[in-house]
């Protein structure tokens, strides 16, 4: 799957001011609920999915969550990037434990193996030291946008 594809200008928000997690999957769910890509109760599938399964992921000195839910459940495929003005905790998948995130990767795939893939181009891109460097600037959304499409996230 080329996911590159899946991520639209419209769906990168950088700067973002929030509390936690909560207020954050409030916050992008009020904005993909007025772009048409989900509907209201796509923020609860969120949270349901993030207390049974954590979705965060920590690696070479980076951290990054990857909130997701699936097409079936939606309307339409997408990657929603988010990136916040200060860290909120969010569950390490595997270990259950807190770590400081700012950078969140909302996905909405057709299938939990199109899922994985994500999930495993991340973690390449994560090893990468200047994939961390340029996520980590105050980056303008459509800065953000085109590096990852350079990326070939």
């Amino acid at each position: 799957m080329n996911y590159a594809e899946l991520l639209r200008p419209d769906l990168v928000f950088t700067d973002l001011d929030v509390e936690n997690r909560q207020d954050l999957y409030h916050l992008i769910t009020t904005q993909l609920v007025r772009l048409d890509y989900v509907n209201v109760d796509f923020e609860e599938k969120l949270n349901r999915h993030e207390d049974e399964s954590p979705t965060g992921i920590s690696s070479n000195g980076m951290s990054i969550a990857i909130p997701h839910t699936y097409a079936a459940m939606e309307s339409n495929p997408f990657i929603c990037v988010a990136i916040c003005k200060d860290s909120v905790d969010i569950l390490q998948m595997g270990y259950n434990l807190p770590e400081p995130c700012r950078t969140f990767f909302f996905s909405n795939l057709p299938s939990s193996s199109e899922q994985l893939g994500f999930l495993q181009k991340l973690m390449s891109l994560m090893q990468d030291n200047q994939f961390a460097i340029e996520l980590a600037k105050p980056n303008d959304p459509k800065v953000v946008f085109n590096y990852l499409g350079d990326c070939k996230i």
